[in-house]
């Protein structure tokens, strides 16, 4: 169980040991750092705790927003059009939360990337790790469970256990 004790920018790290390579045909890949957002303002503290504690050198970020139905059911309780309107809604705003998140993680010679994912975030976020290599996934949370404390959020808890790369749970705020 993660407890957290006083004030603290990271609450969880989970490396993954890296896939070893045969020489002859590694090839140099970007180290992919993967930002799950969700349109909230929490992106950009934890960009710069990320920043703060961690020079990697030639990192290439990626704002990575989950498009999923609030409701895995209500499309299909719609009629066509209307279920179109909704998803069209529903992926434009997770392109507006990519887009806003794109400025925060631009760096000195670092264009950042966005990508819009579909489905439940959780498997949406890990499916996106596993198809682009990511190298690490860093996810804000509100904080870390303890006997009188909050639990941290399901998706960020459970990104950490099953992505296939590092994650990094950093705290929205301290």
């Amino acid at each position: 169980m993660l407890e957290q004790h006083g004030a603290a920018s990271v609450l969880l790290v989970r490396e993954r040991e890296p896939k070893r390579e045969k020489a002859a045909t590694a090839v140099k890949r970007p180290f992919l750092v993967l930002f799950p957002v969700d349109g909230s303002a929490s992106i950009g503290q934890v960009v710069e705790r990320f920043h703060g504690l961690l020079h990697v050198p030639g990192p290439q970020p990626v704002a990575v927003a989950v498009a999923e139905p609030p409701n895995a059911g209500l499309p299909v309780q719609l009629g066509a059009q209307e279920r179109r309107a909704l998803l069209g809604r529903i992926q434009a705003a997770a392109r507006g939360w990519a887009r806003q998140a794109r400025p925060l993680l631009a760096r000195p010679g670092v264009r950042p990337q966005i990508r819009i994912v579909q489905g439940p975030a959780l498997k949406a976020l890990i499916d996106e790790a596993s198809r682009e290599a990511g190298r690490v996934v860093v996810l804000g949370s509100g904080g870390a469970c303890g006997p009188s404390g909050p639990p941290l959020g399901s998706v960020a808890l459970q990104a950490a256990r099953y992505a296939p790369c590092s994650a990094l749970l950093m705290r929205d705020s301290v």
